[in-house]
């Protein structure tokens, strides 16, 4: 699905009054635009996505919910590791589209990859986190993306492709200055996706004789 989508580009930013591409390839689904180190990523609609929809419903009514966890997603950017070669530098996920006040969730497809979470006023304090596939990773708490950074190193050793799916929730104070409206990703209608996912026909068993 993520790929039939066409959206996913390397983008350009600038770097020491250099142009430098980033080292993946990347797509942003959601109401408004998203911009971060002087890119922006035009909005592709979350409805064109509707297996991710239904895997984010998944895990609210297995992982979230039971577990108290905000689900008030309705937006998520993709990013696309196509070898070891491909990175994510150490950020926090602070724009000002994001609330960050909610969680932010992390679905990993393909290859697995490490994920290396620090402490933003000390630097030594920090973890290393393997993301398998199928793996869901959630930055929890009011204020994580304050106190941590994170980043997906390179890894030479690499060959195979892995897909990061980051669900997050637009700030209702951003939106209401681009005059935009979100609806959150559990109360989209996909029942017939989850019916196409998950349902098969079974033939019915031959009588013997």
């Amino acid at each position: 699905e993520i790929e039939n989508t066409g959206a996913l580009k390397q983008y350009t930013t600038v770097h020491k009054q250099a142009q430098v591409q980033l080292p993946r390839l990347s797509s942003w689904y959601g109401p408004v635009d998203y911009a971060f180190s002087g890119i922006v990523m035009k909005a592709n609609s979350v409805s064109e996505c509707p297996r991710l929809i239904a895997a984010y419903q998944h895990m609210v009514e297995n992982l979230f919910q039971p577990n108290n966890i905000d689900c008030s997603s309705d937006c998520f950017l993709i990013n696309q590791y196509r070898t070891g070669r491909d990175s994510c530098g150490e950020h926090s996920d602070n724009e000002p589209e994001v609330d960050l006040s909610k969680p932010v969730v992390t679905l990993s497809l393909g290859q697995q990859r490490c994920m290396l979470i620090r402490e933003a006023k000390n630097a030594g304090n920090a973890i290393t986190i393997k993301l398998d596939q199928g793996s869901v990773l959630v930055m929890h708490g009011t204020d994580f993306q304050k106190k941590y950074t994170h980043q997906i190193p390179k890894d030479n050793a690499i060959t195979a492709a892995r897909t990061s799916v980051t669900y997050r929730t637009c700030s209702s104070s951003f939106l209401r200055t681009r005059n935009a409206l979100s609806t959150p990703l559990v109360e989209m209608a996909i029942t017939p996706v989850l019916a196409n996912l998950y349902s098969r026909t079974v033939p019915a068993p031959k009588t013997p004789g």
